[in-house]
């Protein structure tokens, strides 16, 4: 479901899609870089900063040798921003995630550039189309179990519920399968902790996420687990204000900001894996691996319990 608002008051989202693109094409006349990074209003907003996760890609980039420029199109500018007969100036595109539902129809109308999409696992049947992936279902498993063994050691420690907060974006199959792995590893781990979750269905849904959050606070949680992909910003910067321990999904695309809070993070280099499928050929899916990282925050627990969890790899 796209939010709405995003076409503004000087005409519908498609419109202003096509003008950016256009804007976009005279200016890269100008420099023709070798990648061009298509973003959305969601993308620049990740990280405490916003733009932080384009600047990174950006500067990895850069630092493989390869130019490149960005853009954003509004998500609500659809498929009529990528298919009206222009060229977008650059031999290769990298789609932002949420673009990235719409790749197969736009490498089709655009064969000879190659495009590189995320969030794509499986056959890739279009050989100028080459798709990115992170399987974390697994690994949220082990954050769900992780969350739980946690919850119940702060409990102890401060005398009080073991009560884990969790708010998960859960709007497609995989994250959908990601939740349900988070929850049956919290489940599993068979502590005494207790489990108050929210699922948010859609993107642009900071709102409604923020009061789950202010809801919850009359029961103390000793930690709040957030997974709310492109939202995790907004939804974070509000915790930083009431405070509270955070179990939280790539903290290094957010620039280390709630480094102090952080318990662990479920990590995985989107970053890299979009530099490498830039040199490598279309038609192929790249997993991205996932792994656990440690937090600041874990100093609130013993250092022989952070090391038996580390013994059992809960930990890179």
């Amino acid at each position: 479901m796209i939010p709405e608002g995003f076409g503004g008051p000087g005409g519908s989202g498609v419109f202003r899609g096509i003008l950016i693109l256009a804007a976009a094409f005279l200016f890269i006349g100008c420099g023709v870089p070798e990648v061009l990074i298509v973003s959305d209003e969601y993308w620049d907003q990740t990280g405490p900063v916003p733009g932080d996760a384009t600047r990174l890609l950006t500067a990895a980039l850069g630092e493989s040798g390869h130019r490149s420029s960005i853009i954003t199109v509004p998500s609500s500018a659809g498929i009529d921003a990528f298919t009206d007969g222009r060229s977008f100036g650059a031999p290769v595109v990298l789609l932002s995630p949420y673009h990235s539902a719409l790749a197969d129809r736009i490498a089709d109308s655009m064969p000879d550039i190659r495009f590189v999409a995320a969030g794509r696992k499986g056959a890739v049947s279009r050989p100028n189309l080459a798709t990115i992936y992170s399987d974390r279902t697994e690994v949220m498993n082990r954050a769900g179990r992780l969350s739980a063994l946690v919850a119940e050691e702060l409990g102890r420690i401060e005398s009080r519920a073991p009560v884990a907060a969790v708010l998960f974006y859960s709007g497609t199959s995989a994250r959908h399968a990601e939740e349900q792995a988070f929850l049956d590893g919290f489940e599993s781990a068979g502590t005494e902790a207790g489990l108050e979750y929210h699922v948010l269905r859609r993107l642009g849904n900071e709102r409604e996420a923020i009061d789950y959050l202010n809801g919850i606070q009359a029961l103390k949680p000793v930690l709040f687990a957030v997974f709310c992909s492109t939202m995790n910003g907004a939804v974070l910067d509000h915790l930083s204000t009431v405070g509270g321990r955070l179990v939280m999904e790539n903290r290094g695309v957010s620039g280390e900001a709630y480094g102090p809070m952080v318990l662990f993070s479920v990590e995985e280099d989107i970053v890299r894996a979009y530099v490498d499928a830039v040199e490598t050929e279309g038609g192929r899916s790249i997993a991205i691996p996932a792994y656990i990282r440690s937090g600041p925050a874990m100093r609130d627990i013993p250092e022989e319990t952070v090391a038996k969890f580390s013994r059992v790899g809960y930990f890179l």
